[in-house]
């Protein structure tokens, strides 16, 4: 089963890395730089999963997790 995937993380190289993974395993995969940008694309787009870095500038992916709860609470 493959699904649409966020990741999230403030280090580019940790992006890549993880997004190649879950490529290569089949699934579609959008980045985000922030949790800022994350919420972004969380709000026009539907995905089944967010993976997200817990220490992150502007917004940390405690909080992310939880605004993305009121946005899509079933991802």
């Amino acid at each position: 089963m493959t699904g649409k995937i966020l990741i999230v993380d403030d280090e580019p190289g940790i992006r890549d890395v993880m997004k190649s993974f879950a490529e290569f395993r089949g699934h579609k995969v959008k980045t985000a730089a922030n949790g800022v940008e994350a919420l972004d694309s969380i709000r026009t787009e539907n995905f089944d999963v967010v993976v997200s870095d817990i220490q992150m500038p502007q917004m940390d992916g405690l909080m992310l997790a939880e605004e993305a709860h009121k946005i899509q609470p079933d991802a």
